[in-house]
């Protein structure tokens, strides 16, 4: 196919295309080498793009009559080919087109050898590249009945991550290797085999969990890939009754749940739970209660605090509709989820124990349940629960909150004594207005003014007492101040 079968570009449209920030920074691209094997398949030109990342990126762009049809790049932003690396070939083309190799497509190239010749070519590339013979072997089934090699896969999978994994990039290189997996994963999807799909899905899904930790997934490609395998197990256990297949995958979803947990909260399976929440059996998630439950004993010592918590939290979304409350206590003090324990004591009268377990709180968890208290009409009792906790080592947002609610209740006096406090610690021109608007009140307003003058004088902090003298209508005191510090 000659140039002319391919409508006309300018540089405005590539710059249209992809933004004036991706075009400045693909012109070098385009003329250093990055550029490499560039091809012409019919409509479609090709290339591998060398950025930053130690494997090149496949970038491609077909026309039809009226200009770029589609376009693609395997880079963390070029889905859709809108990066610099697709305005880079673009470029290439616009100003070099005799650079690219016109082919025929891979298909026509592949449809006139005979068998012999194909074998010999296959027998080639395996002698040359060995880890393509896994790849053969694990070739969608002939029939119906074949079982994926769920060994095979995993040795497979493992290959992608034979690299430095704490190199950069090596995170989206794994999952750029693992591409054809996922092709595999969707035609198992539109075939309906859920067997298959099952087995290849949970297999990605434990081999990533087993390199995870070793890799920095920035640009979080193999969350990607998880997230990708996750909802393909969704739609397993949406069409297959099979205890044999919804076992194994229940077992993974919830080992990635774990998983998530075990890492400190990281976004790593968050349809899992739903999933295992709502499509679930009755029999299944008797099961998994029972899972959960035993884990939750095993972390009994741990020092975990948040992956108990995390736990505590799903084994309560699995409780039956109806669920006794004591065994909701149990599940939150043993979790130790000390917000929805405290909740449901004050949902069952329970004021007492609510406060006990209120004081075992710090101060930042405290701040968390004193609303609970008052949304439940327990305005004094949350009073109650914050003074007592005032001390020279009390946490300054739980001061805050004491002396805001001290306020709503018109204690100005309370809460003029906070304020001061809190200026004390971290002197402020608003906190300075404050203090100043609640003494008013106590018709003591002038000799607030000078205590707190004086204070700042006594720290040095002029930068501060000059903002607070205009702030009080007084520039030329703040004028001298900047001359003559020492003497005002």
């Amino acid at each position: 196919m000659d140039d002319s079968a391919f409508p006309p570009i300018s540089v405005g449209t590539i710059r249209q295309r992809v933004g004036e920030a991706s075009f400045g920074r693909a012109r070098p691209y385009s003329t250093n080498g990055s550029l490499q094997h560039l091809r012409r398949e019919g409509r479609t030109l090709r290339a591998a793009c060398q950025g930053q990342r130690p494997t090149p990126y496949r970038v491609w762009v077909t026309f039809d009559r009226d200009g770029i049809a589609e376009a693609d790049c395997s880079c963390p932003v070029g889905d859709g080919g809108f990066c610099k690396h697709t305005a880079a070939l673009l470029l290439k083309w616009l100003h070099e087109s005799e650079a690219f190799t016109p082919v025929e497509a891979l298909a026509q190239r592949l449809e006139g050898r005979t068998r012999e010749e194909l074998v010999a070519l296959i027998q080639r590339l395996v002698a040359r590249h060995p880890e393509l013979d896994d790849w053969i072997s694990m070739a969608l089934p002939a029939n119906a009945d074949d079982v994926l090699d769920e060994d095979l896969v995993a040795r497979q999978i493992r290959r992608a991550f034979d690299r430095d994994l704490y190199e950069w990039g090596a995170a989206e290189a794994a999952a750029a290797q693992l591409d054809g997996l996922m092709d595999a994963a969707e035609t198992y999807a539109h075939n309906g085999d859920w067997t298959n799909l099952a087995a290849l899905c949970r297999t990605l899904m434990l081999v990533i969990m087993e390199k995870y930790e070793f890799v920095r997934d920035y640009e979080g490609a193999l969350v990607g890939i998880v997230a990708t395998c996750i909802s393909h197990l969704r739609t397993c256990l949406e069409n297959s009754r099979d205890a044999a297949l919804r076992r194994p995958v229940l077992d993974v979803l919830y080992e990635a749940v774990g998983f998530e947990y075990a890492m400190g909260g990281i976004d790593f399976a968050y349809e899992a739970h739903e999933i295992l929440s709502d499509l679930t059996t009755p029999d299944e998630r008797s099961a998994l209660r029972d899972q959960v439950q035993a884990d939750l004993d095993r972390l009994a010592t741990s020092r975990n605090g948040w992956h108990r918590e995390a736990l505590g939290g799903f084994l309560l979304d699995l409780q039956p509709e109806g669920d006794d409350d004591e065994r909701f206590l149990q599940i939150c003090r043993q979790s130790g989820r000390r917000g929805d324990l405290i909740a449901r004591l004050l949902d069952l009268d329970r004021l007492a124990e609510a406060l006990s377990e209120a004081k075992k709180a710090s101060d930042y968890e405290l701040l968390r349940f004193l609303p609970t208290f008052m949304d439940r009409g327990h305005g004094e009792a949350a009073d109650a629960l914050a003074l007592d906790r005032l001390n020279s080592n009390t946490d300054q947002r739980l001061v805050e909150w004491i002396k805001d609610r001290a306020r709503e209740r018109g204690d100005s006096k309370t809460a003029a004594v906070l304020a001061e406090r809190l200026f004390a610690l971290r002197p402020s021109a608003s906190r300075y207005a404050e203090i100043l608007d609640l003494s008013r009140t106590l018709g003591m307003e002038d000799t607030a003014r000078k205590t707190l003058r004086a204070s700042l004088k006594k720290r040095g902090d002029y930068t501060l007492l000059s903002e607070i003298y205009v702030q009080d209508g007084e520039p030329g005191k703040a004028l001298k101040l900047l001359f003559l510090p020492k003497e005002e």
